[in-house]
């Protein structure tokens, strides 16, 4: 990894591949900064069309004269080695940063930065997460995996020390991320092609991602016991590590600091009632989202935001929480049946998502 970079407004950030989710997100928090920002993709796209609006130029005619001396290169890891303005960049000496790196930048200019990863619900909790601090008034900065509907982007900036994002777990990213606070939703079996198709390998990774963020005692560590995955490992993971859950309680791991129960399908969503048992309060949650793995991902992220809020001032606003784009969206209603649009592509998120079909079949409006 380059010398840690101090970010320049005399420079170009310029971004190889700038179209995808991940890199238009920091694009955008960049150009909302009051930085220089351009970049190069092979096609067209609603990401590039905004970044176009937003006054950013974008080369799509891949060349080498697209590479000039006053730029910070950071590329896409779905970009080849090979690739010709990266070779530019390096023969020019550049500074070079795939995106897991210059996140891992832009998260230690803030005092707490919140990373949510897992195979499983990540998008989601991210939004849940940033959705709940901005409501709190915290103000946070937030790269999500999505485009949230209240900001009609999948990006957010913030004044404060806050920062929330999406820590994905291919390439190998996870071993660049430094965050405070970390949610694992689980560790389920997905991107294996970066890791020789070898789970055991896999789930090494993970342990030891875990491990490093829990050996600082002031990080705060959150993970979801009731993934067999992360079960089946909690034996080599650190003490300094916190657990939620919908089957269980503290009186069966002492380490569980927050239980979902009385788990009810409602015309809305879904109704439960959350224990968090480190402050020994309890709340009712009234969710305005189908599925228990979304009472999972709202019980993930209502005991992270409750390290920094008081837990009962955060259910006023999560009646206007909308998902992320194409996480069981409406799409519409045609002849009576409600047509959903859902990214879910793995067998454990399309049972989830015909899961939350299921329940909101009674809930149609005529």
């Amino acid at each position: 990894m380059p010398n840690k970079l101090k970010l320049n407004k005399k420079n170009t950030y310029y971004f190889i591949g700038i179209g995808g989710s991940g890199m238009s997100a920091q694009a955008k928090i960049l150009i909302s900064s009051g930085y220089k920002v351009a970049g190069s993709e092979l096609v067209h796209s609603p990401n590039t069309d905004e970044l176009e609006t937003l006054g950013v130029h974008i080369n799509y005619e891949i060349t080498q004269n697209n590479i000039q001396d006053n730029q910070v290169i950071i590329y896409s890891n779905a970009v080849s080695i090979d690739q010709i303005e990266l070779q530019k960049a390096k023969e020019l000496d550049l500074a070079i940063y795939n995106r897991a790196e210059f996140i891992s930048l832009l998260e230690t200019a803030k005092g707490f930065s919140i990373a949510i990863s897992g195979a499983h619900g990540k998008t989601s909790t991210t939004s849940l997460v940033a959705f709940l601090l901005e409501e709190a008034g915290l103000d946070p900065t937030c790269l999500i995996g999505g485009i949230l509907p209240k900001w009609g982007s999948n990006a957010r900036v913030g004044k404060s020390e806050y920062f929330v994002y999406e820590a994905c777990e291919a390439f190998g990213n996870l071993a660049n991320y430094n965050p405070t606070h970390i949610i694992v939703t689980n560790i389920d079996k997905d991107h294996l092609e970066y890791f020789d198709n070898d789970y055991n390998k896999f789930k090494e990774y993970w342990i030891e991602y875990i491990n490093r963020i829990a050996s600082n005692e002031s990080n705060f560590v959150l993970l979801n016991y009731d993934d067999l995955e992360i079960k089946s490992v909690i034996s080599r993971l650190s003490l300094n590590v916190h657990f939620f859950s919908l089957e269980k309680t503290n009186h069966d791991e002492e380490r569980i600091i927050a239980h979902a129960t009385n788990i009810q399908t409602t015309e809305n969503g879904t109704g439960f009632f959350l224990e968090f048992f480190l402050l020994k309060k309890a709340i009712s949650v009234s969710l305005p989202l189908f599925g228990k793995h979304n009472v999972a991902n709202a019980t993930a992220a209502l005991t992270m935001c409750s390290q920094f809020v008081e837990p009962e001032k955060l259910i006023p606003t999560l009646q206007r929480f909308q998902n992320s784009k194409r996480r069981f969206e409406l799409a519409g209603i045609f002849n009576g049946a409600k047509i959903y649009n859902d990214y879910g592509h793995l067998p454990v998120e399309v049972a989830c998502a015909i899961s939350a079909g299921e329940q909101s079949i009674a809930t149609i409006d005529e």
